[in-house]
């Protein structure tokens, strides 16, 4: 029979507080394209496509991230009055939206990206939907 204190669980319960959570609320639609925006975005230091997309996604304000080359930028909802467009393109740079994860498909991913809402909820509650035009993307927040 296992015998627990609440001494033996603590260092068990310190690593459960300090490992990252599922954020199933979200999913994150990687696509080629380019990003063009009037305002504030944020330069951060992720080196790889993969770093930038995980980067976004765990970062709270963050719904829009642009990989090139070795630069990865973050667009922040909380800057309010800013316009981004995204363009779709044939090859890089890379793209990464964060949306809801119910504009998922079956929560499978989809053969193209036009089956996916681009909308996303913000944590305040708050909801922020693109535009498609037959070129582009546009979003003011």
């Amino acid at each position: 029979m296992w015998s627990w204190s609440l001494g033996s669980l603590f260092p068990y319960l310190i690593l459960e507080l300090q490992l990252p959570k599922a954020n199933c609320q979200y999913r994150t639609v990687l696509i080629y394209g380019g990003v063009a925006s009037q305002g504030a975005n944020d330069l951060t230091a992720f080196k790889t496509v993969g770093e930038c997309k995980n980067g976004c996604f765990v970062k709270n304000d963050c719904f829009l991230a642009l990989f090139v080359i070795d630069k990865c930028i973050f667009f922040s909802y909380t800057a309010a009055g800013t316009t981004i467009t995204v363009t779709p393109r044939s090859k890089i740079p890379y793209v990464a939206f964060k949306v809801d994860s119910s504009n998922i498909p079956n929560n499978t991913c989809p053969a193209t990206y036009n089956s996916i809402k681009f909308s996303l909820t913000s944590s305040a509650g708050k909801k922020y939907s693109w535009t498609k035009t037959a070129t582009d993307w546009k979003i003011t927040t």
